[in-house]
C-alpha cells in the first residue's frame, strides 16, 4: 500500500468514526430542553389527567403532586409519593 492511499484510508477511517458519535449528540442536546408529559385515565374514578411533568430542564411540582393524587389508592385515597424517575 503506497502512502497516500494509506493516508487517505486514515482520514476515512478518522471521518467515519467520529461521525458515529454526532447522531448521538445531536440526539442527546435536544431531550434535555424537551418538555415531557402523561396522560392518564383512572378506570375505578373516571377521572383523567393530561400534565407536563418536565419542563426546563427539571421536575414540575404541582404536575407532580397531581400525578400522585391521581395514582392515590382509591380505596382509601391514601396519596404516596411516587418516584419522578419512573415517569420518563
Amino acid at each position: 500500500m503506497d502512502m497516500i492511499a494509506r493516508r487517505r484510508f486514515l482520514r476515512s477511517a478518522a471521518l467515519m468514526g467520529a461521525g458515529c458519535f454526532l447522531p448521538v449528540i445531536a440526539q442527546a442536546a435536544p431531550a434535555q430542553r424537551a418538555d415531557k408529559s402523561l396522560r392518564f385515565y383512572h378506570t375505578h374514578t373516571g377521572e383523567a389527567l393530561n400534565r407536563v411533568f418536565w419542563s426546563d430542564g427539571q421536575y414540575v411540582p404541582d404536575a407532580l403532586a397531581d400525578i400522585n393524587r391521581l395514582l392515590r389508592d382509591h380505596r382509601t385515597n391514601e396519596v404516596l409519593p411516587i418516584d419522578p424517575q419512573l415517569l420518563s
